[in-house]
Order: C-alpha cells, then structure tokens, then sequence
C-alpha cells in the first residue's frame, strides 16, 4: 500500500498532491521509506512516477541493522 504522510494514496494521484503541498520557488526533497516486503519493481515505479512529474531530489530511507 503506497502512502503520504500516513494516509493511503493511489500512484497516480501521488504527484499532484505533493504539487499541492509544495511552496513556490522551492526545492521539494522527498525520502521514501520502504519496508522489506516491497518488490524492488514497485520502488522503482514509485520513484520513476516522482521524477516524471518533476520532483528531482528523491532518496530512499535507509535504517542500519
């Protein structure tokens, strides 16, 4: 299940909304968090839909085991 801020949100509706959220002028980072479960192919598509709409500094949240 993909989510924003704890919320449920379709891959498709992810881009605009964070648009909605972002301040003029200014560079949106975004980190993603995954947990372990998640096929690599999702992440990437994740990431890809993020670039795609313009958002161009995305990390992926790592923890040290």
């Amino acid at each position: 299940q993909l989510q924003l801020d704890g919320q449920p949100i379709a891959l498709d509706a992810l881009v605009n909304t964070l648009k909605q959220q972002q301040q003029a002028n200014q560079t949106t980072t975004i980190i993603v968090n995954s947990d372990k479960g998640v096929a690599v192919e999702r992440l990437v598509a994740v990431m890809d839909n993020l670039r795609q709409g313009g958002f161009f500094s995305v990390s992926i949240a790592t923890r040290k085991l």
